[in-house]
């Protein structure tokens, strides 16, 4: 209960008058007020209240909090402005941070671990409500539209991905037409050491005519390792000239890099293309030791003087597989269905060749090192081996860079 102070004290023969009734209660004082004597309805108006201690908070007022406060209820407020702090588990409509952090928020109600936030159609965050499954990647589906989680390809541009053994075909080709007699081409497939047995087809001539392929030394090229060559021959009986076309594929293990390869030997005087060569590998990728130098290309009857070397754009190469089919292979599309375009000069940008190093002497950039799979211990000898990566980065001047255009 307060304590009151009179205002006048008086004597004990002291005089009464009004005036010093007045001064009594005028002049006296309350003290030591606490909340039981103040009234539950009397509606202190806020100005009569110190709020120079901290722990009071006014309506309608700006209100700085500088020390630690602990809400007892859970309060919603309408907007926050934070700069530099923190908020648990405080229920929050709209929040401006500024260089803030936020620690165990729930972002439009998803909870489920590894789940990516989205811009939604309604413009506000939530889950994506898809992780995918293990190995896959986020795709984009354009503008506009939620992302989503899609498989890799098992392959790329070319038959293989980097860093993987698989199989690959490649071939090669000679046309012309013959005489009365035996008439041989040697040129080198892709497979090298590691291909499986050439397979071969004749596609122009009659029964007047055979072919056969047989595997040949090192006729033109010198090198310290064994190359792979290959000699079809063309036997005419009739007597008469007639034309002949055979094609020589073979299935190899690889490690196929970005860039296919398509060379084709040109008549100079007629400029009709003598034999052609297509695999996703440099000829010289799996001849032993042998590198871009020792074998810049896969024609060994190749004459400076009578014929010219191209290497052909893959700008076209997809429209061209798309006439692959059971009976016309790759090259046969490009011999039969596309001629070299002499009127365009495109640009020759660098080329990979991805190489199996058995030995690790071989020069190039290591992409990986992995142990031999079972199923082509058939082909590589050693229990493990590095794939190396050697760049092309310009042509021999003998070699042209050239596009193709369908007929």
């Amino acid at each position: 209960m307060g304590t009151i102070t009179r205002g006048q004290t008086f004597g004990a023969t002291e005089t009464i008058t009004n005036t010093k009734l007045h001064t009594l209660v005028d002049d006296a004082t309350v003290t030591g007020i606490v909340n039981a004597d103040v009234s539950a309805g009397a509606n202190i108006d806020s100005s009569k209240i110190n709020l120079a201690s901290s722990g009071y908070l006014t309506t309608g007022a700006n209100f700085t909090i500088t020390g630690v406060y602990t809400f007892t209820t859970s309060p919603v407020f309408s907007s926050v402005d934070i700069n530099g702090g923190t908020i648990d588990g405080v229920t929050v409509g709209t929040i401006d941070i500024n260089g803030g952090t936020m620690d165990g928020v729930q972002i439009g109600g998803t909870t489920a671990t590894g789940e990516l936030i989205i811009n939604d159609a309604s413009d506000a965050a939530d889950g994506l409500g898809s992780q995918g499954n293990s190995g896959q990647f986020l795709k984009s589906n354009g503008a506009g539209v939620n992302p989503s989680f899609a498989t890799l390809p098992s392959s790329g541009l070319t038959s293989v991905s980097q860093g993987d053994l698989n199989t690959a075909s490649g071939e090669a080709n000679t046309s012309g037409i013959i005489g009365q007699g035996t008439f041989y081409t040697s040129f080198i497939l892709p497979g090298g050491s590691y291909g499986f047995y050439q397979q071969i087809k004749k596609t122009v001539g009659d029964a007047q005519k055979s072919v056969g392929v047989g595997s040949g030394g090192e006729t033109g090229t010198k090198s310290a390792s064994y190359i792979s060559y290959f000699e079809a021959y063309r036997r005419n009986t009739s007597g008469v000239a007639r034309e002949c076309t055979i094609y020589v594929q073979q299935r190899y293990i690889t490690a196929s890099g970005h860039d296919h390869w398509i060379f084709l030997l040109v008549d100079k005087i007629t400029k009709d293309i003598i034999s052609s060569y297509q695999a996703p590998d440099h000829p010289s990728a799996n001849q032993g030791g042998a590198s871009e130098i020792d074998i810049p290309h896969p024609f060994d009857s190749y004459d400076p003087e009578k014929h010219e070397i191209i290497v052909v754009d893959n700008a076209d190469l997809a429209a061209m597989r798309q006439r692959v089919n059971r009976q016309k292979s790759l090259l046969q599309v490009i011999n039969e269905d596309y001629l070299i375009d002499d009127t365009k000069r495109p640009k020759y940008n660098p080329r990979e060749i991805v190489k199996i190093d058995e030995y690790g002497d071989l020069p190039g950039t290591v992409i990986k090192t992995m142990r031999t799979p079972e199923w082509a211990k058939i082909m590589i000898g050693a229990p493990d081996f590095t794939l190396k990566r050697k760049m092309v980065e310009t042509l021999p001047n003998n070699i042209l860079f050239k596009k193709m255009r369908s007929k």
